[in-house]
C-alpha cells in the first residue's frame, strides 16, 4: 500500500494541517483544540463542540490550562478576528452535577489541585448549575450555566496518529539461537502527505492498547496490516489508546 492509498480516503472532516488537526484547530499533546469567539450559553457551546466531533474541553494539568489561556486564546486575539478580549469568558467542559460534585462532559477525572482548576475567588460550595469558564488573563470562574453567557468556548478532541510501514527497515534479523525474525519500522504519517484520516473501509481490526508500541506489535503480527492508527481514549485521560489496524482497499 502506498501512502496515497492510505491518505486519500476523505472522511468529510476537511483537510488536515500541522500535526494532523483540521483547519482552525490547534494541536497540543495528543489532542486538537478549537477556540470559538461566539457569545453563547454553556448548553449551546456543548452542542457546538459535539457537532465538531469533540467536547467542551477538559483540563487535566496546569500546563494544559496555560496552553489554553496563554497560547490558544492569545493566538485568537492576535491573528483571528480579535472580537474576544482577554477579560471575557470562554466556556470549557467543567460542570456541577445534581449530587453537588464536579464532572467533565467527556467523563474524565476532574483534578482541582496543583493549579489545574484553582481559583483566586475560591470554589463555590453549591456546585449545581455552575459551569467552568476561563479568561484570557488566565483566571478561572464558576458561572451560572443557565443564566449567564460567555463570549466564547473551547472544544477539544483526540488527535488520531497514523503510522505506516517504512522502507528504512524491512528485513530479516539473523539469530544464532532462534529462528530468524523479520523486522519492520513504522513511520508517523504527517500532513501534507496525510490528507484525511482512514475510514472504516480500511480497518482490519480495532481494539484498545496501552501504547503505540503495542499497536505496532499487533500490526506486525497480523497478515495484511500495512499501517495503524492510535487515538487517545479521552475518558481515561489518555492512559490507554484505541488501536486500529489498517490496510488498503
Amino acid at each position: 500500500m502506498s501512502l496515497t492509498d492510505l491518505c486519500m480516503c476523505a472522511d468529510g472532516s476537511g483537510m488536515l494541517y500541522g500535526e494532523g488537526c483540521e483547519e482552525g484547530w490547534v494541536s497540543y499533546g495528543y489532542y486538537c483544540y478549537y477556540f470559538q469567539d461566539r457569545e453563547t450559553t454553556f448548553d449551546t457551546a456543548w452542542l457546538a463542540c459535539e457537532g465538531l466531533g469533540g467536547d467542551l474541553a477538559s483540563v487535566w494539568t496546569a500546563q494544559e490550562r496555560k496552553f489554553i489561556t496563554d497560547i490558544l486564546w492569545q493566538a485568537r486575539l492576535q491573528f483571528i478576528r480579535p472580537s474576544v478580549s482577554a477579560t471575557d469568558f470562554a466556556w470549557f467542559g467543567l460542570h456541577g452535577t445534581q449530587d453537588n460534585s464536579w464532572a467533565y462532559l467527556d467523563q474524565s477525572t476532574v483534578i482541582m489541585t496543583d493549579g489545574v482548576l484553582s481559583s483566586s475567588s475560591g470554589v463555590p460550595a453549591d456546585k449545581k448549575n455552575r459551569c467552568g469558564a476561563f479568561m484570557g488573563t488566565g483566571s478561572l470562574a464558576f458561572l451560572d450555566c443557565k443564566a449567564m453567557m460567555a463570549q466564547g468556548y473551547i472544544c477539544k478532541k483526540a488527535l488520531p496518529r497514523v503510522f505506516a510501514t517504512s522502507s528504512l527497515l524491512n528485513h530479516t534479523i539473523p539469530s544464532t539461537t532462534a529462528p530468524a525474525r523479520a523486522a519492520q519500522l513504522y513511520e508517523r504519517v504527517w500532513p501534507p502527505t496525510l490528507l484525511a484520516f482512514p475510514t472504516q473501509t480500511h480497518y482490519l481490526a480495532e481494539d484498545d492498547t496501552d501504547s503505540e508500541t503495542g499497536c505496532a506489535y499487533r500490526c506486525f503480527n497480523v497478515r495484511g496490516c500495512m499501517a495503524f492508527q492510535v487515538t487517545c481514549i479521552t475518558s481515561d485521560m489518555c492512559r490507554s489508546l484505541t488501536c486500529a489496524l489498517l490496510t488498503h482497499i
